[in-house]
Formats: C-alpha cells, sequence, structure tokens
C-alpha cells in the first residue's frame, strides 16, 4: 500500500461536504413520509439502530434486517403520532429482546456488516497511530538538517517513509507495510465470525 500525503485544505473540505451529503441523503430516505418532528426522528431513528445492531448481532440477513427495520419504524411512526414518541418508544420495552425473537433466539449466522465495522474502526486506530509515529518520524527527519531521509517506522513492519525538501515545500511518502491490512483482516474475522456459516450448513444436513 502506497501513497504520497499531500492533502490539501480544499481537498479535505470538499471530502467532508460529500460525506455530509452522502450522511443526510441516508437520513432523509428513512425520513421520508414521516410526519413526526426532528427530535422525534432523532429518537426513532436511534431505536431502529440499535434494534439493527442487535439483528445483526444474532447473524440475520441483510434482507431480513431491513424488512424489520422498516416495521418498527412504520409501527413507531404510527404509535407516535396516536400517543407521542416517548410513551411509543416506552412500549417497545427490550429492543434485545425483541431481536433475539425475531431470529428464533439464536444467533444464526455469520455478522458481516459488524465484522465490516470492526475492520474500518482497526484500520482507522492503525492509520491514526501510523500518522502519529509518522509526525514524530518527520520531526526527527527535519531536526536532522538533510535535504532527504529514508527509513521505517518503528512498530509498524514493512513501512517506509520518504522525506525530502522539494521547491521550498516538503514531500512525504509513505508505504504504510503489512500491518494496516493485517489489523483490518484480523477485525473482520473477529467481527464478523465466518465459522458461523460453515456451522450452520452442516447443521441444516443435507437437503
Amino acid at each position: 500500500m502506497n501513497f504520497t500525503l499531500k492533502l490539501t485544505p480544499l481537498l479535505v473540505a470538499g471530502m467532508l461536504v460529500i460525506l455530509a451529503l452522502v450522511l443526510l441523503t441516508l437520513i432523509a430516505r428513512s425520513w421520508r413520509g414521516s410526519r413526526t418532528g426532528l427530535t422525534d426522528r432523532l429518537r426513532i431513528d436511534a431505536a431502529v439502530g440499535r434494534y439493527d445492531l442487535w439483528l445483526e448481532l444474532r447473524g440475520a440477513s441483510y434482507r431480513r434486517r431491513r424488512d424489520l427495520r422498516t416495521e418498527l419504524r412504520a409501527n413507531l411512526n404510527d404509535a407516535a403520532e396516536q400517543v407521542g414518541t416517548g410513551q411509543a418508544l416506552a412500549a417497545l420495552g427490550s429492543l434485545r429482546q425483541m431481536a433475539a425473537e425475531a431470529t428464533g433466539g439464536a444467533v444464526t449466522g455469520p455478522r458481516w456488516s459488524t465484522g465490516a465495522s470492526a475492520a474500518a474502526g482497526a484500520l482507522v486506530v492503525v492509520i491514526l497511530a501510523e500518522l502519529w509515529a509518522i509526525a514524530t518520524w518527520v520531526s526527527a527527519a527535519e531536526a536532522s538538517g538533510a535535504t532527504r531521509v529514508q527509513g521505517s517506522l518503528p512498530l509498524f513492519p514493512g513501512s517506509l517513509v520518504t522525506w525530502e525538501r522539494v521547491n521550498g515545500g516538503l514531500s512525504i511518502d509513505l508505504d504504510t507495510g503489512w500491518l494496516v491490512i493485517a489489523a483490518a483482516a484480523i477485525a473482520f474475522v473477529l467481527g464478523s465470525r465466518p465459522w458461523l456459516a460453515v456451522s450452520r450448513h452442516r447443521s441444516a444436513g443435507p437437503v
């Protein structure tokens, strides 16, 4: 994995704007047709999100989770208009228990989206740690007074950093090494538990 750290403030701002627009679009889709207020919609979405998480942790398929999310959101919207959002949410009881009942009380399969979230989290943590290591390394390279310094980062096997003064500015090239990918892969496996797909297939037996 190789890249050059040449991000400009304008590029970063553009990325943040795009991310914000994507999030707003996703939220707007879930609110379509709802007549509740902003605060109530946020509370309903939070409850639906927690329910979806419990379903995911129990291995419910994406299609099954989507249908159950849609059903719960519609029921909550209707109940909120009749008795208020607070009472509608209170009447739900335990979302964890609801998820268990919806999946038959047993973990049914791998948790792919949980694995993806775990991998993304591990990726962010490792990259942030590596960026901190780069900052320390670059400070030492700059203090050396040399025009070009190349070396590896401590604790990051296979990494390679090149620091160079170019036309009055700085250029930093980074090869992150294999730890970034390894951490994401391990987190994905531990989070998704793919072996459940094998055990479920075996328990099902021949058709």
